[in-house]
C-alpha cells in the first residue's frame, strides 16, 4: 500500500522553495498592503477615529480623542525631558 505522503516526499525541495518565495512575498508585501487598506477606508469616513469623539467618559466628565492625543503627546514630551535628566546627571556622577 502505497503511503499517502509520496508525493509530498517525492517533490518536497519544489514545494519547500515555493513556500519560501511565497512567504517572502508575504513578508514584503502584507503590511505596506493592510496600510493601504486602512488609510482608504478611514478616508472615506469608515470607522475612523475623528477628533471630536468622546474616548473615555466618565461619571466625572469626558475625554474626546484630540485631548486624549494631547494628553499622551504632553507625558512623551515629560519622559523624554526625565530621560535626558537622568542622562545627565548620569554623566556628572559618573
Amino acid at each position: 500500500m502505497a503511503s499517502p505522503f509520496r508525493a509530498f516526499r517525492k517533490y518536497q525541495k519544489a514545494l519547500i522553495a515555493v513556500a519560501g518565495v511565497v512567504l517572502m512575498f508575504v513578508f514584503v508585501l502584507a503590511d505596506p498592503l493592510s496600510q493601504y487598506m486602512k488609510s482608504n477606508s478611514s478616508g472615506s469616513g469608515g470607522g475612523g477615529q475623528h477628533p471630536n469623539d468622546v474616548a473615555v467618559k466618565w461619571d466625572g466628565g469626558k475625554l474626546t480623542n484630540a485631548e486624549l492625543d494631547h494628553l499622551v503627546m504632553r507625558r512623551r514630551v515629560v519622559n523624554n525631558f526625565l530621560q535626558q535628566v537622568e542622562a545627565v546627571g548620569r554623566e556628572e556622577a559618573g
